[in-house]
């Protein structure tokens, strides 16, 4: 995609270490790594996502969809 290696080293440490804590009745938990997936309501997600994408199609080489139509609904 031509994405230089700067630009893969901030996405990649944007996540690098984050954890989170639950709160319950007792009081928030201790924290929890977060392994996978994206953090919510963060502005750079769907970017990633798109990312992800694009290259899952790239890597394919095209993605063949069904052809909708009323008749088929």
């Amino acid at each position: 995609m031509g994405t230089s290696a700067e630009l893969i080293e901030l996405l990649w440490n944007v996540d690098t270490g984050s954890s989170t804590t639950i709160n319950t009745d007792e009081g928030p938990t201790s924290a929890v790594p977060i392994q996978t997936g994206v953090k919510q309501r963060c502005p750079i997600s769907p970017i990633l996502f798109n990312i992800t994408i694009e290259l899952i199609v790239r890597a394919r080489g095209s993605v063949k969809c069904a052809n909708w139509s009323e008749r088929n609904l």
